[in-house]
């Protein structure tokens, strides 16, 4: 994203299970980063890095050089390059990137929501995906439903950007009496 989010973002990664089509979000501030979110995603999704069989990127800096290497070599995962501008080999990824750049465009411009919350509408637009969208295993399943073996509540998640307050329990005197 050209504009740097609320939280100093500059960037967003996607991950794509070839299994099941879940994705998963990470954001970072610069590009070198990446190695970070890999292993944000690998710690917050509890996914065994040997269950990674295939990383498929294009040639950015980001993904070939020698740290990145040396942790996907660790963990046994065939790191895949697409070839100078063949972008569809990696079509999944590339298709949920342009998904998660207008999907949480238009919610944004919807509500009337600053550009520089984007990486919250990017998260909201994740997770309605995976509760909504048909599982690639399963069609007849959601990618919720396919993971955690039941269906998700959707009444409790509000539409993005509605009114919402923080309430802060403060310990003393509530009011002071003034005459």
């Amino acid at each position: 994203m050209r504009i740097l989010s609320i939280c100093g973002y500059r960037y967003f990664a996607v991950f794509v299970c070839a299994w099941s089509g879940a994705k998963h979000c990470e954001f970072i501030a610069r590009k070198n980063h990446f190695i970070d979110a890999y292993r944000r995603f690998l710690a917050t999704t509890g996914i065994k890095p040997q269950y990674i069989r295939t990383l498929r990127t294009d040639q950015g800096g980001e993904y070939v050089n020698h740290p990145m290497q040396a942790l996907l070599n660790e963990h046994l995962t065939n790191h895949v390059v697409c070839a100078k501008d063949e972008h569809h080999s990696v079509g999944a990824a590339e298709t949920a990137v342009n998904n998660l750049r207008h999907s949480p465009r238009a919610m944004m411009l919807h509500r009337n929501i600053p550009k520089r919350f984007w990486h919250s509408a990017i998260a909201h637009a994740v997770y309605i995906h995976n509760v909504t969208s048909p599982s690639r295993l399963d069609k007849s399943k959601t990618i919720f439903e396919l993971l955690f073996s039941k269906r998700a509540d959707l009444t409790q998640v509000p539409p993005y950007g509605c009114f919402a307050t923080v309430h802060t329990k403060k310990i003393g005197v509530p009011f002071k009496i003034k005459a």
